[in-house]
């Protein structure tokens, strides 16, 4: 199952530098792999790494890379093109940072984003309470929100593509639920709102109780799906 951690089992071309794992991708490229149990607090990854007489450029996080490994808070240098969207499952990492310079990514309120901020790329995982989207935002799909089930309550800035109110994240005119934060436990909808997404509702776990208003007339058949 490829949402499971691997167990501990060396990694083929992998090396180990102060605590961190890379694995050879290229010539002279590295992915991070694993870092180790013992690295807790803010880890900022460096742009490259030096092993047997070789300097390697680090450009890719591999899935499950920070798996239970205390650090609370990443930063990823300008030389990261690729992060795998599991990279901070099962970890304890609740904002990430880009280095000035990347072109590919950026990150804004510890959330990773393309390199304009237009599209939302992934929340991780041990983010706490809520998520503030910025105003260029325009795509954020609803699973992007699905592996942060401490998040309780989604923002936005004036200005963006969405709305939000009472921490669900709706279209700019607030006629439809796009999201619903999948750390919450209770939500009322907004009177005038019509129509609850497809995806709005998935891997609510805790949510128990929906308070919709006689406005609602269209909800997408899979909106309980997880």
């Amino acid at each position: 199952n490829s949402d499971v951690a691997l167990d501990s089992e060396p990694v083929v071309g992998s090396f180990t530098v102060d605590g961190l794992t890379f694995a050879v991708t290229g010539e002279s490229h590295v992915e991070l792999v694993g870092v180790s149990e013992a690295d807790a607090g803010t880890l900022m990854l460096p742009e490259s790494v030096a092993y047997a007489d070789t300097i390697y450029t680090l450009a890719s996080i591999a899935p499950y890379a920070f798996y239970l490994s205390g650090v609370t808070d990443a930063e990823l240098p300008a030389s990261v093109d690729d992060v795998d969207d599991r990279a901070f499952r099962s970890s304890y990492v609740a904002s990430v940072t880009i280095a000035e310079g990347n072109p590919t990514y950026s990150s804004f309120d510890g959330a990773l984003y393309s390199a304009d901020k237009t599209r939302l790329l992934l929340i991780p995982e041990g983010r706490v309470g809520a998520v503030l989207l910025p105003r260029e935002a325009e795509v954020a799909e609803a699973g992007k929100f699905s592996h942060c089930s401490l998040v309780d309550a989604i923002s936005v800035e004036d200005g963006a593509a969405f709305a939000s109110e009472n921490g669900l994240l709706y279209s700019s005119d607030l006629t439809t639920l796009l999201r619903v934060p999948a750390g919450a436990t209770e939500v009322t909808i907004r009177e005038g709102c019509a129509t609850i997404a497809a995806g709005a509702l998935e891997a609510c776990a805790k949510l128990t109780t929906i308070n919709a208003p006689a406005t609602v007339t269209s909800i997408s058949p899979d909106v309980f799906h997880a």
